[in-house]
């Protein structure tokens, strides 16, 4: 399932200074029309790659590109230093 939104949360000293909620769904629609707009130039690229025994790999890693798009869900990360905390979370 594709995320729908990010959750950043900042820390300092123990208490929460930000929290904010952005919607990741508004940024997908123009990475997903700018796929769908490269599509032509994957194919021709796998076209030319398979005279060399390639064109598998080239539209394998096209599909990897919306594989790891779908497996950003549930995607938590989290950094800490000396006095703050930043956790970035899919959802």
């Amino acid at each position: 399932m594709i995320p729908l939104v990010m959750k950043l949360k900042v820390r300092r000293e123990g208490r929460t200074v930000v929290s904010l909620w952005l919607p990741i769904i508004l940024a997908l629609f123009p990475v997903l029309l700018l796929l769908l707009a490269l599509l032509p130039l994957v194919l021709l690229a796998a076209l030319f790659a398979a005279m060399g025994g390639h064109g598998g790999t080239v539209l394998r890693s096209y599909g990897l590109v919306f594989t790891v798009l779908f497996l950003l869900s549930g995607l938590r990360i989290e950094v800490s230093g000396p006095e703050d905390e930043l956790a970035v979370i899919f959802r």
